[in-house]
């Protein structure tokens, strides 16, 4: 790869290795080959349509292939890829297409947007052109939004480069010794930074993307196909191992775990039951991972985040807040369809997230610069209250949000979700916690996880303390300490 451009993965493997499968289905193997006529027809009918360099497209698809199939195609033609999320709502799609000024739709959904709109089928009817030259693609050139939610609940266009993704591709391969020949299951979505990661990191070294059927469980797909990585949020985690109780598939030499901390009892059972795990640290603006541990990590290293990883610098902010740069960090947010470059001197970028570096180069993250609030004049972390929730016996998974309170301004209040058969007991979580945290920091309030809220990749703090408040507010309010 040059300091400016490259030639297509795909093209090269398609060249040198056409019958090489680069993605897994249920159906059997797709090749280099056949992804590189399916991104040729799709190029050619997104020519016909007039799609050029910098115009921004909007990919809002169920079918994964189709989706990777065009955003290949888009890099090609120097067009942006803007990956929508399927659960966004249709009547919510309008706003967005705005925010980041979208001039085109492809989606296999009945909708009637504002802008030209194509299906996957559709954009199939293009005639590849035979013997094309070597497409070749600029580093610098504008390559996908993603969407990610700030402090206020809305989602931010976040603009990457085409190097970003490669070099965080690079970097994570390397880190995780991703070698052709391997694969990678993908059980993240592709509108999630994280997703499409495994895909680029895949095409980048020649490993195979594995695509198991919708509502596959997870313990049903790594049998399957025998996949040697997977990442991982910690609820899938804690799932997995409630399901899989036989060893690790032998196979299988990385789960990647992101998203937020990993509770205690998931890291104990899976380091106990052999499980490769690495912990890691990462945001859509730095293109996913930033730090992460090594394979074969011990319990205590797997504790923290890891180091930081090629491609990336990181450093502590005089107020505790983590910044990034490097070769992975985004390009800016879109803003209305302007971009806006929220850098630091230096090019530094505040993450929002409060954390420390040790002696050995170890990210350990306490929880979001804008997550705290204070009680009676003290500074309150949940997350820190969550972490210390999450060791205890039976939790599986806490989220502390605060609650108005007279005196003190705010209280923290503790959402629950209990491993399988334990018990529900707040007055022993209250008098086991006393023994950890300062009395300020016990939450005054227990409530059972509310059923349709998943953890997923990032819980919904923002819907649970709104519950909480309500719930707080109430006439019959119960659990108050």
């Amino acid at each position: 790869m040059s300091t400016r451009n490259l030639i297509c993965p795909l093209f090269q493997w398609s060249s040198r290795a056409p019958d090489q499968p680069v993605i897994w289905l249920a159906s059997g193997p797709l090749t280099a080959g056949a992804l590189e006529h399916r991104v040729r027809r799709i190029l050619a009918r997104l020519q016909q349509e007039g799609v050029g360099r910098g115009d921004r497209i909007g990919i809002w698809l169920d079918d994964p292939v189709a989706t990777i199939a065009c955003m290949l195609a888009l890099w090609r033609l120097q067009a942006v890829a803007c990956l929508l999320s399927t659960r966004t709502p249709p009547g919510g799609l309008a706003t967005l297409i705005q925010q980041v000024g979208l001039q085109a739709l492809i989606t296999d959904r009945p909708v009637q947007p504002a802008v030209p709109c194509w299906s996957p089928e559709t954009l199939q009817t293009g005639a590849p052109v035979v013997g094309a030259d070597i497409p070749r693609l600029a580093l610098e050139q504008e390559a996908t939004i993603f969407f990610t939610s700030g402090s206020t609940g809305t989602p931010k266009g976040v603009l990457h480069t085409l190097r970003n993704h490669l070099y965080s591709a690079r970097g994570v391969a390397q880190h995780v010794q991703l070698r052709a020949g391997d694969r990678w299951l993908l059980v993240l979505p592709l509108y999630h930074v994280g997703g499409m990661g495994v895909v680029i990191r895949c095409l980048l070294v020649g490993a195979a993307v594995v695509i198991p059927e919708r509502q596959e469980p997870l313990e049903q797909a790594l049998t399957r196909y025998e996949p040697t990585h997977v990442s991982l949020v910690h609820t899938q985690l804690w799932r997995l191992l409630r399901d899989f109780r036989d060893a690790p598939p032998r196979a299988l030499r990385v789960v990647l775990l992101g998203g937020s901390a990993i509770p205690e009892d998931v890291l104990q059972e899976g380091v106990a039951r052999r499980w490769p795990l690495l912990t890691s640290y990462g945001l859509t603006e730095m293109a996913s991972t930033v730090t992460a541990t090594p394979p074969g990590a011990s319990l205590a290293l797997l504790r923290t985040s890891g180091q930081v990883l090629p491609y990336r610098a990181l450093k502590i902010g005089p107020d505790g807040s983590i910044q990034v740069r490097g070769a992975v960090r985004f390009a800016g947010y879109l803003e209305n369809g302007q971009l806006r470059r929220p850098f630091e001197q230096g090019g530094w970028f505040d993450t929002g997230d409060l954390g420390w570096v040790d002696e050995k180069g170890l990210l350990h993250v306490e929880g979001r610069r804008d997550n705290r609030f204070i009680s009676g004049g003290e500074n309150i972390q949940p997350e820190a209250i969550e972490r210390a929730l999450q060791r205890l016996p039976g939790v599986a998974e806490a989220m502390v949000v605060p609650v108005p309170d007279p005196e003190f301004g705010e209280r923290p209040a503790a959402f629950v979700r209990l491993s399988d058969s334990a018990p529900w007991t707040p007055e022993r979580w209250r008098a086991q916690l006393r023994r950890e945290l300062p009395g300020f920091m016990v939450p005054v309030a227990f409530w059972r996880w509310p059923e349709g809220v998943e953890a997923g990749l990032k819980v919904a703090r923002r819907r649970l303390q709104e519950e909480a408040r309500r719930r707080w507010q109430s006439p019959g309010k119960v659990h108050r300490a």
